[in-house]
Order: structure tokens, then C-alpha cells, then sequence
């Protein structure tokens, strides 16, 4: 008989990516879906206002009150940038790409052993990591705001992408 034992960090993974796909389904309702994103929204804005601080962008408040676009789009959540400049705009449009070593940081950090024995942990940690993985990649109002500063914008994605497929 063939015996096939998944690492704890392979679980979670397999775990993160079913929840992640629960959550395009339930995309089909604004409130539950905001409701869902909640945690994944406040840290996407949340390291826009970050970067922003430490680059010189002046942030205003956080604002996570959804906010209709039109034809069925929708806003989560907005960080207001008073001192955009061509050397900062780009770090904070990409800044939410950080999440992605924050989700792997959790999956190999904080699989239980035993999913089965410590499931409320293994299925909170799903959630999380499938939250912040699914708030990682920057919006188009992000990649617009990034625009300004193409050159540090392009340095900072090939960075990323440097780390995350060497590291």
C-alpha cells in the first residue's frame, strides 16, 4: 500500500488555495464578500499607509467602507497619498505584493503537525493566509498611482520576483 504523508506547510497550502477558491465564489455578494476580505483588506491598505509613511506620502486615514464603482465594481478600501512623487509612488502601489512573504511566512511558520487533531488552528490559518493571498495583488488604481514612477516600480517588481522564485 502506497503511504503518502504531506508536510503540515503542504496542508496548509492545499487548505489556503480551497478557501481561496471559496472566496471568488462568494465575490457574488458584496456584504459577505466584504465581510470575508475584512482581514485581507485592512492589511492590503494597511501597507499602502506604511510604505507610504516611511517613503514620504503623507497618508491620510484608512477608509474600509466599500464604495460602488459602477457596473458592478466595487472599492474595499482607499488610502489617501497627499505627497506622491516619482520616487515613492511606486513602492506604495506595490506595497500590498508584501503580502505574499507575510502568506508564506504563516504557511511555514504556523502549520500544526496534525490538521486533523488541531483543525480550528489549521482552518484558521487557511482563512488567513487564503485572505491575504487573495488581497496581495495590487489594483489597477495601485498600478495607475505606480505609473507615476515606472523606474522604481520596475525595480521593485523584478525584486519580488527575484526573491520569490530564488528565495
Amino acid at each position: 500500500m502506497l503511504d503518502v504523508r504531506l508536510a503540515p506547510w503542504a496542508v496548509i497550502a492545499i487548505g489556503t488555495v480551497a478557501m481561496a477558491l471559496t472566496l471568488r465564489w462568494a465575490h457574488r455578494s458584496i456584504a459577505l464578500f466584504w465581510y470575508l476580505m475584512l482581514p485581507g483588506t485592512i492589511a492590503h491598505e494597511a501597507l499602502h499607509w506604511a510604505v507610504a509613511t516611511v517613503t514620504g506620502g503623507h497618508p491620510g486615514p484608512i477608509d474600509i467602507i466599500p464604495q460602488k464603482l459602477g457596473k458592478g465594481r466595487y472599492r474595499l478600501g482607499e488610502v489617501p497619498i497627499r505627497n506622491c512623487r516619482w520616487y515613492n509612488a511606486g513602492l506604495i502601489g506595490m506595497a500590498p505584493l508584501l503580502l505574499v512573504p507575510i502568506v508564506y511566512l504563516l504557511i511555514t511558520r504556523l502549520a500544526p503537525e496534525h490538521a486533523l487533531v488541531n483543525w480550528p488552528r489549521y482552518l484558521a490559518v487557511c482563512y488567513l493566509c487564503a485572505v491575504l493571498l487573495a488581497a496581495a495583488p495590487p489594483s489597477g488604481q495601485d498600478f495607475r498611482l505606480a505609473s507615476i514612477s515606472w523606474l522604481p516600480t520596475l525595480i521593485t517588481l523584478a525584486a519580488f520576483v527575484v526573491w520569490f522564485f530564488v528565495a
